[in-house]
């Protein structure tokens, strides 16, 4: 009896072992399971160089990816088109996924072919000479170095500001520093006959550089107490 007991003890515990190991081996392969399953809703990121940022964005959007966009100058890529995504193409991501699309502003800097200038003396009995250097675009800004001999005394206001109009178009304020990109003192005083170095600063984010760029500034002053304008255009072909 006392054998027979122990050998239905010791057949119950081989029954409980194996249940416990044949548990452990389906435990085990789930995450085997799980882990193809993830793959396989894994998502590649096509690869979008050159594609225009609207249509970039909506190819993410359709497979199941969260695009952002960033902008970065790029002097291989068009404006508006894309440089690069992050993470990059070809990697494999969860769906709803953060894709972060780097859009072209076309390049950095853009310097002209050809350039004329135009302009009126502040004094038409007193007459000013201009001169400049090539005007080029960089990080978003018209820069155009000028060296100004005025046959009037006057001075600018506040720090030296104006307003740009750019192919007839727009009102567009914009800054005046010395060459090396200083502000000019408040009310600067310029006498008759005085030589001065002056870059204006213009922003362009409506330039087309395929396109000649007519530019039109007026450079507010003060002469003998009165407010009055600097007159002075450009025809530029980039």
């Amino acid at each position: 009896m006392k054998n027979t007991f122990k050998s239905i003890a010791s057949l119950a515990l081989t029954i409980i072992i194996l249940i416990f190991l044949c548990s452990c081996e389906i435990s085990n392969s789930n995450p085997g399971i799980k882990l193809i399953e993830k793959i396989e809703n894994k998502i590649t990121i096509p690869d979008l160089s050159g594609v225009e940022e609207s249509i970039a964005k909506q190819n993410i959007i359709d497979k199941g990816l969260i695009p952002a966009i960033v902008y970065d100058y790029s002097d291989s890529i068009k404006e508006g088109n894309v440089i690069k995504t992050s993470p990059a193409s070809g990697t494999s991501v969860n769906i709803d996924s953060k894709v972060t699309i780097t859009v072209s502003k076309g390049p950095r800097s853009i310097y002209c072919k050809d350039a004329t200038i135009s302009w009126l003396s502040i004094d038409p009995y007193n007459k000013d000479d201009w001169s400049f250097y090539s005007p080029y675009i960089e990080d978003g800004y018209l820069m155009i170095k000028c060296e100004v001999i005025f046959g009037t005394s006057f001075s600018f206001k506040n720090t030296g500001f104006g307003n740009a109009s750019l192919n007839g178009l727009g009102n567009y304020p914009f800054e005046i520093t010395s060459w090396y990109n200083n502000p000019l003192t408040k009310n600067k005083e310029v006498k008759e006959g005085e030589n001065v170095q002056l870059l204006l600063k213009i922003p362009v984010s409506q330039i087309d550089p395929l396109k000649p760029t007519s530019v039109e500034c007026k450079i507010v002053c003060l002469v003998d107490g009165e407010q009055d304008n600097i007159e002075v255009g450009f025809n530029i072909v980039w």
